[in-house]
């Protein structure tokens, strides 16, 4: 296990997790936002391998036709996201599911990662249906991207700029020689290029940062790392991801807190005064 550098992020072997060893998980400012978990296993590896090699032509020839959106580098990105349990692609094969079931064991880790962390088991209140939900419980949106080079835009060194995703927390396949670029804390940009295909990349969001944890006295145990992706260099490449974001309901409320988790996933105000007892927020 290290600590983050100028050359890697903080990483943890899955066969030797531990929830009482987290200050591996630090980066050098001190905070959590990005770290590896690695040696998931060699099914996984090569099933994330199989997906980065043949993701680009079933996407592209999907029927019914995907969605498509030009980014400013000259490249297209496809999109397939995951409906429910029985939405898939005929055109993958097993690797989907093997990512899928790894993913799920991870991010019941991250969660209790979470929840023992902030020395509580963090909830929050679906004002729409009355279901009270904890970190673990959260609903997941999943997307598989594919970016391919269409044109050439030459000044444009991105992309995708950076920015910080509005969920709770993301887990995403690495992509050896064109992985994400993760900034720290501390305002360091870290390179995942050299990421083996045996692991997962879990990026903390601002959905926990500055909704969940707002007014919590660990939240700033936690950052919202800000990501990008350099722009495909030649006409032709391309590049897969498989990604799953923890989300909660829009209307929904944490424990003694006014704001709804739309206003951090739509970019709209937060406000500071925290509500004092659920029995408040019942009268909304």
């Amino acid at each position: 296990v290290s600590f983050a550098n100028a050359e890697n992020l903080p990483e943890l072997d899955w066969d030797k997790r531990n929830l009482k060893a987290l200050a591996s998980l630090k980066d050098a400012g001190g905070q959590i936002g990005a770290f590896v978990i690695k040696n998931l296993g060699s099914k996984y590896a090569e099933s994330v391998t199989q997906l980065i090699r043949t993701a680009p032509e079933c996407l592209a020839n999907a029927v019914p036709k995907l969605p498509s959106f030009d980014m400013t580098d000259g490249s297209s990105r496809t999109t397939f996201a995951r409906q429910d349990q029985d939405s898939k692609l005929a055109c993958m094969g097993p690797e989907v599911e093997i990512i899928r079931d790894t993913f799920d064991l991870v991010d019941d880790w991250v969660s209790d990662m979470i929840n023992y962390k902030s020395r509580e088991l963090l909830r929050y209140f679906d004002t729409k249906t009355g279901d009270l939900f904890d970190i673990k419980d959260s609903p997941t949106k999943e997307h598989l991207h594919v970016y391919s080079k269409v044109s050439q835009n030459e000044e444009e060194v991105w992309m995708v700029p950076f920015h910080k995703d509005n969920g709770l927390y993301l887990l995403i396949n690495p992509v050896p020689g064109h992985g994400l670029q993760i900034k720290t804390s501390i305002g360091n940009v870290i390179k995942t290029d050299h990421i083996q295909t045996d692991s997962v990349l879990v990026l903390m969001g601002r959905g926990l940062v500055d909704w969940l944890l707002f007014n919590h006295e660990h939240r700033k145990d936690f950052f919202a790392v800000p990501h990008a992706v350099a722009a495909l260099e030649r006409l032709g490449d391309n590049r897969a991801v498989f990604a799953r974001m923890k989300t909660a309901p829009l209307e929904s409320v944490p424990i003694n807190q006014t704001n709804r988790f739309e206003q951090v996933f739509f970019n709209l105000d937060i406000t500071e005064e925290p509500i004092k007892k659920l029995a408040k927020r019942e009268d909304h």
